[in-house]
């Protein structure tokens, strides 16, 4: 990755980086009082906008520089925090753990890229830890994906699975295959394995 970040020189890419940084820190920081208030309220208007925005803005960053473990998970951050903001899910004790622990997930990953500049990086990002956190990812996706449940709302699956364009076995296993591709799509996931055609996916 951090090898042409900008598509011009080290120089230049280390200064797109430090913007980068200094954006992530302040928003981290202020992400930490957001999630306080939202243990007492949890439909705190001022507090899910200000934790969503701040997780919406350090993923669309990192997506445009190549920064994909830190995109993938503030993107499913802040799937969780646009239900909680449209109602369609409560921030419960798990959700708020998971959100806490993003926070802190994404803490660490902003500082190895840090101390990578630091350390005088020359365009390697071998010291970097690029891994992307599975088991948080698949849990926040599990909460985003919980809204509607209960509530009439049906989720993709369960609607292909309905109308007939697809086995509860190919959605257990295009889940299955999901973990391993967390930015993926259920649909998309479907759609590659051949299992439902795209317009069937479009139609649902």
């Amino acid at each position: 990755m951090l090898s042409g970040v900008g598509g011009g020189s080290i120089a230049d890419d280390i200064l797109i980086l430090e913007d980068f940084l200094s954006e992530a820190n302040h928003y981290l920081s202020t992400g930490k009082e957001a999630l306080l208030t939202l243990e007492t309220l949890p439909s705190d208007e001022d507090a899910l906008e200000s934790l969503h925005r701040g997780f919406r803005t350090i993923m669309g960053v990192a997506g445009v520089i190549s920064l994909d473990h830190i995109h993938v998970l503030a993107q499913q951050a802040a799937r969780v925090l646009e239900r909680a903001k449209d109602g369609r899910i409560s921030l419960d004790g798990d959700a708020l753990s998971l959100l806490h622990a993003s926070r802190e997930n994404l803490i660490a990953m902003v500082q190895s890229i840090q101390q990578a500049v630091d350390d005088g990086w020359q365009g390697s990002d071998s010291r970097i830890n690029r891994n992307i956190p599975t088991d948080l990812v698949n849990g926040l996706r599990d909460v985003a994906e919980s809204a509607g449940k209960g509530s009439g709302e049906k989720l993709i699956g369960d609607i292909l699975v309905e109308k007939g364009l697809t086995t509860p076995e190919e959605v257990n296993e295009a889940l299955e295959q999901q973990k391993d591709d967390p930015e993926k799509k259920l649909g998309e996931v479907l759609v590659k394995s051949g299992a439902i055609a795209k317009q069937d996916l479009l139609k649902a």
